[in-house]
């Protein structure tokens, strides 16, 4: 007899479900994320100077992705011009509203550099979003231009 599991991946198809026995038999309620990589970007200009601010871009929905949900891959945080003094830090949270999110990890711009990338694996679901807290800058020069971008696996 065929076992359930709780997640099965098929590379081939670059799928995941949840709760079945085989990809054949899958139903398309049980997909959690599908094949296509994606990707967003959240971008200041390139002559603003990086500053303390909470969700950042003025969304107030915060960066929202697909109606189906799905797995977030990779988040790349890049800057026009580097801090110095200190680094940039960056916490990025996850949640229904930014009121009731949650941080799922903080990132920083290290002194004299230009970008910073995580490859990361968490799954969101259609309702919710991603929010952007810039928490440090350079306190000799802050940084210019900084842009966020998260990669994900969704239809």
């Amino acid at each position: 007899m065929p076992r359930n599991r709780s997640i099965l991946i098929d590379a081939d198809l670059g799928r995941a479900w949840a709760d079945v026995t085989s990809v054949s038999t899958a139903p398309v309620s049980s997909k959690i994320f599908g094949a296509n990589p994606l990707s967003k970007t959240l971008a200041q200009p390139t002559t603003s100077y990086v500053q303390v601010a909470k969700n950042i871009g003025g969304q107030v929905n915060g960066m929202t992705f697909n109606k189906a949900g799905g797995v977030i891959t990779k988040l790349e945080f890049v800057v026009k011009t580097a801090p110095t003094g200190r680094s940039i830090i960056i916490n990025v949270k996850k949640g229904l509203t930014y009121s009731g999110s949650v941080s799922i990890g903080v990132y920083s711009i290290n002194i004299n550099s230009l970008s910073t990338q995580a490859t990361v694996s968490f799954s969101y679901t259609a309702s919710e979003a991603l929010y952007f807290d810039v928490e440090q800058i350079g306190n000799v020069k802050p940084g210019t231009g900084l842009s966020i971008t998260v990669s994900f696996y969704g239809e």
